[in-house]
């Protein structure tokens, strides 16, 4: 009697455990490595050229800028000749890296990533949200096309200046390791690597 109550007593320990071990087992969400790693540096790099650039931070600002000019004779200002205007207008700045620079190497399970410098991808001007503060022409110097387009860039290289000394790029390197770590996690079977940042 004592035998089969000891038996019975085992028998229900060992089915408690099984249900534990099917209940974790279901629940586990880590790494499986059963077999060799068949993601390698070349599945990766190509899924890095499907996207080229990757965009980690933006930048949004609203800056106002002043245009003067005069028409010049040699070194001299002709008189009654100048033209000016006052803008304040709405711009947007992304920076991220270039995935073709992306340096990457594997070792089994292992996957090293080396990240480029962050840089500006792109810089625009919203044309619907530029406000006309002041403007005076002339009829001798008229504005022109060119006046604008060339205020723009520099006032594109005014504002990328000082989105940089804001920490623009600082940010966006920062934020490039989760931007880039998401970006491979689209990859089958990603989960089950360990992703080491160099």
């Amino acid at each position: 009697m004592k035998i089969l109550k000891r038996l019975f007593s085992i028998i229900i320990i060992l089915a408690v455990a099984c249900a534990i071990a099917f209940y974790m087992g279901t629940r586990y969400e880590g790494p499986v490595r059963i077999g060799p790693a068949t993601i390698t540096a070349e599945t990766i790099e190509g899924k890095f050229s499907e996207e080229r650039q990757l965009v980690t931070e933006v930048y949004n600002y609203r800056a106002m800028g002043t245009f003067t000019n005069s028409l010049m004779f040699k070194e001299w200002t002709i008189p009654l000749t100048s033209k000016q205007f006052i803008i304040a207008y709405d711009g947007i700045i992304k920076a991220g890296i270039d995935l073709d620079k992306v340096k990457v190497t594997t070792d089994g399970y292992t996957v090293y990533i080396r990240l480029p410098e962050p840089m500006i991808i792109s810089h625009e001007i919203d044309e619907g949200g530029v406000s006309v503060l002041d403007e005076k022409t002339n009829l001798f110097n008229p504005i022109k096309v060119e006046d604008i387009t060339g205020f723009e860039a520099d006032q594109k290289a005014v504002n990328e200046e000082r989105a940089i000394q804001d920490g623009l790029l600082v940010r966006a390197g920062e934020s490039a390791q989760k931007a880039v770590t998401e970006l491979l996690m689209s990859i089958d079977g990603m989960k089950n690597y360990d992703i080491i940042f160099q």
